[in-house]
């Protein structure tokens, strides 16, 4: 599976704004439920009668929130799943830590125009 390793390696760039989308994603879907929730449970309790439908529409957000919080929790437990998932997962580490978490997309910069250089110890 050295070939994925490879792989892996030739698209770190792309990986890590994945990455950062996810994280922004993170960070951002909670401070907009909260946004959104409070100005539609506002305007509920301006019109009596209609808080029930308000509270309905908030938990849907709140499960696309959660939802879209732990997407990729979620797809990692599903690829676990999947046999000789464990082996591939081993080998390209570098590739997954740059989605999950791009504190731990581990890169070197190197003298190539700011652009990162991986070795391929960070691989292991």
């Amino acid at each position: 599976m050295i070939f994925l390793a490879d792989s892996c390696l030739k698209l770190i760039e792309p990986l890590k704004f994945i990455g950062k989308i996810v994280l922004i994603l993170r960070i951002l879907v909670p401070i907009i439920l909260i946004v959104f929730g409070t100005i539609d449970l506002s305007k509920a309790i301006m019109k009596d009668g209609e808080i029930g439908k308000v509270v309905k529409k908030f938990v849907f957000r709140l499960l696309g929130g959660v939802l879209i919080f732990f997407l990729p929790t979620l797809v990692l437990v599903v690829f676990n799943l999947v046999n000789g998932f464990d082996s591939a997962k081993k080998e390209n580490s570098l590739c997954f830590n740059c989605i999950l978490d791009v504190r731990k997309c581990n890169s070197n910069t190197g003298g190539g125009g700011g652009h990162g250089n991986v070795s391929t110890a960070d691989v292991k």
